[in-house]
């Protein structure tokens, strides 16, 4: 399984579409077939397929913290509170349409798969937006903060929330 260290922070990153292709390796190139697969794990697992492969992984992080990108369904994020023994933060982003849309245009394996932005926000996964801010622990506007800047923010928020458990 392909994983990036969240190299600014030494967590350890992992991508919900590294944990597809690495549960399902002959997927077609492009994110309809990311979604369809993910779609097809959450049947299969009543939404537990990215807590069950968190979960192999908790015993191998020791002190390491964990970044799981992209959760994409509240009942995925549940599933992680409920499975591992973590401690977990759900950060949801948000931004404009426009914006979005010219993310998607950044990211090479949906262009180069022919699939447009319209076409990829009308499937179910993508429609969970304001339950997911529901359940989420921090909600951050991704269009007004550079990357850093959210990084900063979580990582804010996170040491405030560990001062206060303390």
């Amino acid at each position: 399984m392909a994983h990036e260290m969240f190299l600014l922070f030494g967590a350890l990153h992992v991508s919900t579409s590294s944990l597809i292709s690495s549960i399902r390796p002959t997927l077609l190139p492009g994110r309809v077939s990311l979604q369809q697969a993910g779609n097809s794990l959450d049947e299969e697992t009543n939404f537990r397929w990215i807590a069950d492969e968190v979960s192999k992984l908790e015993r191998e992080l020791s002190d390491r913290s964990l970044v799981v990108d992209a959760v994409r369904k509240p009942e995925q994020v549940l599933a992680l509170r409920e499975q591992t023994t973590l401690n977990i933060t759900h950060v949801h982003l948000v931004a404009s349409y426009d914006h979005l849309v010219h993310r998607h245009r950044l990211r090479s394996r949906d262009i180069d798969a022919g699939q447009e932005y319209d076409t990829i926000v009308k499937d179910a996964s993508e429609s969970y937006q304001s339950e997911l801010a529901d359940v989420s622990d921090l909600k951050l506007d991704a269009e007004v903060a550079s990357p850093s800047q959210l990084a900063a923010k979580v990582l804010s928020f996170l040491n405030g929330a560990a001062t206060e458990t303390a």
